[in-house]
């Protein structure tokens, strides 16, 4: 079982490509076969967990137990009045978490 992780491909540095003052391409080699994907997604994950930002990551509406229910009155379905509050814009100043409260 030792042998099976000595026999990994080590990927080593081939080539820095800068591509602005803020990006650049680096050129690993070789990978394991699936192994591209794999680093690929840890290092995106990495990234996006790292860029600031803010979005509507809860939403509680009376009387609505899950997204497939329906309202009595409202056209829209549970699920796109969900996916319509998830691609609000929002801008906040500062970096606390914020609640805001919609009534009609």
């Amino acid at each position: 079982m030792s042998k099976f992780y000595i026999d990994f491909l080590k990927p080593t540095i081939k080539k820095v490509e800068k591509i602005s003052d803020v990006s650049s391409k680096i050129t690993l080699e070789p990978l394991e076969r699936g192994f591209g994907h794999t680093f690929g997604n840890a290092i995106r994950r990495v990234l996006l967990s790292s860029i600031p930002g803010c979005a509507v990551t809860e939403i509680e509406i009376e009387g609505v137990l899950h997204e497939y229910s329906v309202i009595k009155g409202v056209k829209e379905s549970v699920l796109e009045i969900l996916l319509k509050l998830k691609s609000l814009v929002i801008n906040i100043e500062n970096k606390n978490s914020v609640v805001v409260n919609i009534k009609k």
